[in-house]
């Protein structure tokens, strides 16, 4: 491997990571002026950031048959198109229908141009060494969010939300698309497969291919435990300014301090991929889970100690579990091998984001059973995160991979 164009290639994967990412989050930034623009409830008009990601958990269950259909690099640039696509429907429409054809056309973007189709190329390219690259590829993309959103709200009051919303849109895209012309490559491995690989070449990668995976009690042990762990982040990151705010926080201190919980999360996803490879994906999950579930202590414990550095700490415990997202990228190979990496990936980030989905409706529906009391929503996601790392390594333990070598 040229290592000089394998780095070129992680970096520009990075970059096109992190503005899809980003440019994700704009939904949700100018939402309020959406539901004044339509004049429809926030309930109905919020619903369209639901169905995108639903959609996005639908679509990731082709996913792979569509990565290896379009190649990587094809998938890569439809969901540049998409990002652009999808927030001009958003901002541009009048009426409901519009608005949820934008949404989601948005799981486009998650199924395509986001971590399946990047993993594919890193991994294509990198094997078995990709571990360390796809943490820090996925984790430094958490801080595209911040970064689009700090970049549109200065803008919306010199152009308005819709223009400004289409200009980023749109110079997402063709930064990504113009990135991708120029510097990738499809993999040639079948890790990343294309729809040019022989059935020879996909026979002497080591692993399962998606419908072997599918007969594994392994796969969906993964799955369930992909879909619990994928609520505890969201869980949290959706409600902490409200609980913190009526439990005696100062709003500008609340906010400050949650924004610490997305630089937290994106240093500790950064450095996910060099634990895994140096200790395994058991332990990982120790790292993980244990300080989640420390950090869900600290929170339940600030109602009757509302001190900031409590707040502050409780957070930083539960940025821990923010390298969920990656898992897919990371231990799924591990597990199944790297036969089918495409459609491993896209089957593993559709659980997430079903998960995700189910989180802020869960966690306020125990709010509202318990009189508005988010203490007890989270202390749910404490246990949640309990039987979610259970799952995993019962899932781990039985890798067909990891028996494989056992046999060997």
């Amino acid at each position: 491997m040229n290592k000089g164009k394998g780095r070129m290639t992680a970096i520009i994967c990075g970059i096109i990571l992190f503005i899809n990412i980003g440019g994700s989050s704009i939904a949700s930034l100018v939402l309020p002026n959406i539901t004044e623009h339509i004049g429809k409830g926030s309930a109905a008009v919020s619903l369209a950031l639901s169905l995108g990601t639903f959609s996005g958990a639908v679509l990731g269950m082709i996913g792979g048959k569509i990565i290896q259909k379009l190649t990587p690099r094809g998938a890569l640039i439809a969901g540049s198109l998409l990002v652009g696509v999808n927030l001009t429907l958003y901002v541009m429409a009048d009426n409901l229908p519009i608005l949820y054809l934008g949404g989601l056309l948005s799981g486009g973007v998650l199924a395509l141009g986001a971590h399946a189709s990047i993993g594919a190329i890193v991994s294509g390219r990198y094997g078995a060494a990709a571990a360390p690259l796809l943490g820090v590829i996925i984790g430094a993309s958490n801080f595209g969010s911040t970064l689009v959103s700090q970049v549109v709200g200065r803008l919306i009051p010199v152009l308005g939300y819709q223009m400004t919303t289409i200009y980023t849109a749109w110079g997402i895209a063709a930064i990504g698309i113009f990135l991708n012309l120029l510097f990738l490559r499809n993999p040639k491995s079948p890790g990343g497969a294309t729809a040019a690989q022989s059935a020879t070449q996909q026979e002497d990668v080591p692993g399962l291919t998606i419908s072997q995976c599918f007969k594994t009690l392994a796969f969906w042990l993964f799955g369930i435990a992909m879909i619990f762990g994928a609520m505890l982040y969201s869980g949290v990151f959706t409600y902490a300014v409200t609980f913190f705010v009526s439990n005696g926080l100062a709003q500008t201190t609340a906010a400050n301090y949650f924004s610490m919980l997305t630089v937290f999360g994106g240093i500790i996803t950064m450095c996910s991929g060099a634990l895994i490879k140096k200790l395994g994906a058991r332990w990982l999950m120790v790292f993980v889970f244990g300080g989640y579930i420390l950090g869900i202590i600290l929170i339940v414990m600030f109602p009757a100690n509302p001190v900031p550095f409590l707040a502050l700490a409780a957070l930083f415990f539960i940025a821990f579990v923010r390298p969920v997202n990656a898992l897919p990228s990371l231990t799924l190979p591990e597990m199944f091998g790297r036969k089918d990496f495409a459609s491993l990936s896209s089957w593993g980030m559709s659980f997430y984001y079903v998960g995700a989905g189910l989180s802020s409706i869960v966690i306020g529906l125990i709010s509202d059973m318990t009189g508005g009391n988010f203490t007890m929503a989270f202390a749910v996601l404490g246990v949640i995160a309990a039987v979610s790392f259970i799952l995993f390594l019962f899932a781990l333990k039985m890798s067909p991979m990891k028996h494989r070598k056992e046999t060997d």
